[in-house]
């Protein structure tokens, strides 16, 4: 603020010591300096303006867009455009694109991926384990079971002979085979490979030359075996075909039943037939279609075979025997084959 007018001052002389009552001169007061007006931080710093589309899904979850207001600003050197620096940030859970993937799979690849999941685990873990007694003693017992659930299938064409097969002694001389796949079966032979087995399904084609094609399953030796004969009861044009089914327990006969075959094969004609044998229960099938079921507990496993009573002769072309052929029993085959490699 400035003084306008002159002001009563007394004078002092410096050389006499004396005052005076003379007008003093006026002092100037300089005028302060207005500071000039700072610029607001809203018009410093530019609006950020960010827009895009984003597609949400289900599972989806979307962060917060966090701006970094420490790296430099659009006017200085080096700084670089904040809007095209920021970006979305999305992040999707590893649990939600799992559970979309297997939503999107079948129910039997779900099945199979979570049992080899597990074997995997087992198959890392038992590997671990120390070897201690008890270590190896459940180890042995863990693949036991895998061995016991795994696929085995047998098949045989005899192309190469009758060595998968076995019998009384000098019983191949009944048989004959020639090179391009037939067998005619004599007296009675067991598939060796398939002696082990309890429930399987077997599974042959024949063709009968005269009267009758007969078969054997849970066979445990030459005397306890079930017996199934497929009987052409008539011939002609349009033939009679029976079925006979009984039991052999120590060498005698029993449960011995005939019954008519509700279909009319021809006797010239290849003849697919299938057994399935589970716990008690037997099952025959000719052609895709059924003819035949029955019970009975008395053998609890055994093998498969083939026989000709006297006046009867077949020709069978090729067998195949399966047991645990499902999607469990191929993966304890598969890794029951890592394990002997």
């Amino acid at each position: 603020m400035a003084v306008a007018g002159p002001e009563m001052r007394p004078a002092v002389d410096l050389a006499g010591g004396r005052r005076s009552l003379a007008r003093a001169e006026a002092a100037a007061i300089a005028r302060p300096r207005a500071a000039p007006a700072a610029k607001s931080t809203a018009a410093a710093i530019a609006p950020l303006t960010w827009r895009s589309q984003v597609r949400f899904g289900p599972y989806t979850r979307v962060a917060a867009i966090r701006p970094n207001f420490d790296a430099p600003s659009l006017g200085e050197p080096g700084g670089e455009d904040p809007i095209r620096s920021l970006e979305p940030i999305v992040h999707v859970r590893w649990a939600a694109r799992l559970a979309r993937a297997s939503h999107a799979m079948p129910r039997w690849s779900r099945r199979l991926a979570v049992l080899m999941l597990l074997a995997a685990m087992a198959w890392v873990g038992a590997s671990r384990i120390r070897h201690s007694q008890a270590a190896h003693r459940s180890q042995d017992e863990f693949w036991a079971r895998i061995g016991q659930r795994a696929a085995i299938e047998i098949q045989d064409d005899f192309r190469s002979g009758l060595s998968q097969w076995t019998g009384a002694p000098d019983w191949a001389r009944s048989w004959s085979y020639d090179g391009t796949g037939f067998a005619r079966p004599g007296r009675l032979a067991l598939l060796s490979g398939s002696l082990p087995l309890d429930d399987y399904r077997l599974e042959f084609t024949a063709q009968i030359e005269r009267k009758a094609v007969a078969w054997v399953f849970r066979a445990a030796d030459r005397n306890n075996y079930y017996a199934t004969k497929l009987v052409e009861s008539k011939r002609g044009v349009a033939p009679v075909f029976s079925i006979v089914r009984y039991a052999v327990i120590e060498g005698r006969e029993r449960l011995k039943a005939e019954l008519p075959l509700p279909v009319t094969p021809s006797a010239r004609t290849l003849l697919h037939v299938r057994q399935e044998i589970r716990g008690a229960q037997f099952t025959t099938y000719l052609d895709g279609g059924i003819v035949d079921t029955w019970s009975d507990a008395s053998l609890a496993r055994g093998g498969v075979g083939f026989f000709a009573d006297p006046g009867e002769a077949a020709y069978i072309r090729s067998i195949a025997v399966a047991q645990n052929d499902d999607t469990m029993g191929r993966l304890c085959s598969y890794l029951a084959s890592l394990r002997g490699k």
